[in-house]
């Protein structure tokens, strides 16, 4: 890894309505992501199985 570039691209999907037509393409074309949940808002910690969900089954359609 030493001497080698990488790239990273947060892309905030759920802040922005206008991704939502875009959210399941990122999530077929994407190497990796990261779930974020605010420590302030419970709601939204409890909605990251559903959200994992439903990323885990746009990517087993991908194949």
């Amino acid at each position: 890894m030493e001497g080698t570039s990488y790239s990273l691209e947060i892309l905030d999907t759920n802040a922005n309505e206008q991704f939502e037509a875009m959210k399941e393409l990122y999530i077929k074309a994407t190497n990796g992501m990261i779930l974020v949940y605010s420590v302030t808002h419970k709601d939204t910690f409890e909605e990251i199985p559903n959200i994992h969900a439903n990323i885990v089954n746009i990517r087993s359609q991908k194949k």
